[in-house]
């Protein structure tokens, strides 16, 4: 994306990739019940298919001819660099690339390997505050992943059927806070020109709004009004993507897949203790003090945002700015 995208447009195309994960994890549920279990799958009016039960099993195999046929799709269409696409011509890779003072297209990066400085990365702070920041987004993720369908059965009492469905709801206010998160911030750093601002106003936004929502679904007793406050949580909790998966480009230049991937590693660790975190506090307390516990992490997040995380200072090199690396191999 660093290469494919101008940096203007970081933010959105970031959080129209990650809008599409999102939209995939909402219709997948009731995919999976309809494959599982069969039935009538109408159309308009009396047309409709009629699905036989396939099996658990079943729903294995359909994803893994989906995923093969996406890798034959990427390797067909997809190139490392644009200067490599036979469909991109001069005008875009102008766009993409940027133009000298004397008019011409900047030279592309190279696909040059270069060696990671991984000790100054390790050393770096701000390297340390994106992948805490990142931890308190995955660890509430993991939440509306794992435990959202079993959560609405054993807390709210709702039968598996309307469960499926329910749990599709605040997946799709994902699907619309990642793309309006990544407008957002793209948005104000070309009104502003500030990274820092654009960046980190979006994502204390997003991680302080999803608190705000995810405190009032554990503490109500209406069912309805919980699935509100957590779509409203979701919504505000993907707004963050954007801002998130565009500073590891803003801060690293060549080494950004290396930044997104550690960036990545640490927030999953979030992804794997909170589904075991959330069952434990519901078994040994009740189900509205894991919620409780998010929303602390989530304000911790902001705070990392507010006073430590710099969109604007590099991760590989002690005195670099944001693009230096970027430049230098151009």
């Amino acid at each position: 994306m660093q290469l494919w995208y101008p940096r203007r447009e970081r933010g959105l195309v970031q959080g129209l990739t990650h809008s599409a994960s999102r939209l995939g994890a909402a219709v997948a549920p009731p995919i999976v019940v309809l494959i599982i279990g069969g039935g009538h799958l109408a159309l308009t009016g009396e047309l409709g298919i009629f699905l036989p039960a396939l099996g658990w099993r079943s729903v294995f195999y359909v994803c893994a001819i989906v995923g093969l046929l996406w890798a034959l799709w990427w390797y067909l269409s997809y190139r490392n660099l644009p200067e490599q696409h036979h469909r991109v011509n001069d005008a875009e890779l102008a766009v993409i690339r940027g133009v000298d003072g004397d008019g011409r297209t900047r030279t592309a990066a190279t696909e040059t390997k270069a060696s990671v400085p991984w000790l100054t990365l390790l050393r770096s702070g701000n390297m340390w505050a994106i992948m805490l920041a990142y931890f308190t987004y995955i660890y509430c993720l993991g939440f509306f992943l794992t435990w959202l369908p079993s959560y609405l059965v054993e807390a709210r009492h709702i039968d598996l059927t309307h469960a499926g469905l329910l749990t599709s709801l605040p997946l799709f206010a994902g699907v619309i806070g990642d793309t309006a998160g990544g407008l957002a911030t793209d948005w104000l750093l070309h009104r502003t020109g500030n990274t820092r601002l654009a960046r980190r106003s979006v994502a204390i936004t997003g991680l302080l709004g999803c608190a705000a929502f995810i405190v009032p679904a554990a503490l109500t007793d209406d069912t309805y009004t919980a699935v509100a406050c957590l779509t409203g949580a979701m919504f505000f909790l993907e707004c963050t993507i954007g801002p998130s998966w565009a500073v590891p480009m803003d801060t690293s230049g060549t080494f950004s897949g290396t930044v997104s991937g550690l960036m990545n590693m640490f927030g999953n660790f979030g992804a794997a203790i909170s589904p075991v975190a959330f069952a434990y506090l519901a078994q040994h307390f009740n189900w509205q003090v894991p919620f409780i516990v998010t929303a602390v992490l989530l304000v911790a997040g902001g705070t990392i945002w507010a006073f430590w995380l710099d969109p604007e200072r590099s991760c590989v090199e002690k005195k670099a700015a944001p693009e230096a690396a970027l430049a230098a191999a151009a």
